[in-house]
């Protein structure tokens, strides 16, 4: 870690010197970039560029801002892989961003990711490896993610924001992912897993589009996993049957998939 002096101006963007900052939160910072590999960015700071220019932002951090629980710390990661990403620690919420200042084309991941504590302010669930093995970590996002985004996302949208944009993104990263994966008599049981949840995720997120755009998911699952597609339909038409708009029915969707994907030894609900 870089040296930096005393009077030096505070690497957390808060315009103070050092000595007058983050001086005093060695501890922090050394935790922050041992288990994350983030550091921590100054909060007004990240709020001041979000509310710089009008764009929809504004409104929904006017609207949802409050409805958040607990304190949230913005970190830095260049090297996250993803665009940004939010996580619950001890007594406080986190998101990691890739890059800072954030630009306003990335403002509904913004938004997405406080829907998320939202949510987790609500009581919805969440899941985490039992054996706490953070390299199983995607497996619990994806399981998360089958119902939560798209509930989100549906309450973001009405804000005015670029859903096509962002739906476009996830389809540039996650296509040629799933194109790049075994056929499926070779897929093992955590590719099952991720497929079988991203593609509930992309169906349930699809209600939200044009019924005339094409799902290229749906389109590659079709071709390359046949029989496990009729699985995953019949997965998505009970979780639109009993609606997924409350903790308890989020819960039991859930621990629902996890049974059917033979996953309960390795992922838990919380």
């Amino acid at each position: 870690m870089t040296k930096i002096g005393r009077n030096e101006p505070c690497p957390c963007m808060s315009g103070k010197k050092y000595k007058k900052c983050c001086e005093n939160q060695k501890e922090r910072d050394l935790f922050l970039k041992k288990e994350l590999n983030a550091q921590y960015i100054d909060s007004k700071y990240m709020l001041d560029n979000f509310l710089k220019e009008p764009s929809p932002l504004i409104n929904y951090l006017k609207d949802k801002l409050e409805l958040v629980k607990k304190p949230i710390m913005w970190l830095l990661n260049p090297n996250l892989n993803a665009n940004m990403r939010s996580m619950s620690l001890e007594n406080l919420y986190a998101i990691i961003v890739k890059e800072v200042p954030v630009k306003e084309e990335d403002y509904f991941d913004v938004a997405h990711e406080i829907g998320h504590l939202i949510l987790a302010s609500e009581g919805y669930p969440t899941s985490s490896p039992i054996d706490g093995d953070f390299k199983k970590a995607y497996l619990c996002t994806i399981l998360n993610n089958t119902i939560l985004d798209p509930l989100i996302n549906k309450e973001v949208k009405k804000y005015g924001f670029d859903f096509n944009s962002y739906i476009n993104k996830g389809v540039k990263i996650q296509v040629p992912y799933i194109k790049s994966l075994p056929s499926e008599n070779f897929l093992d049981l955590y590719n099952k897993h991720f497929i079988k949840c991203l593609m509930i995720e992309k169906l349930l997120e699809w209600d939200l589009l044009d019924k005339n755009i094409i799902n290229p998911f749906e389109e590659i699952c079709k071709q390359k996993y046949i029989n496990l597609y009729k699985i995953i339909l019949e997965e998505v038409e009970y979780i639109r049957n009993i609606g997924y708009d409350t903790p308890e029915k989020a819960k039991k969707i859930l621990t629902k998939i996890l049974n059917d994907n033979n996953m309960t030894d390795i992922i838990e609900i919380i």
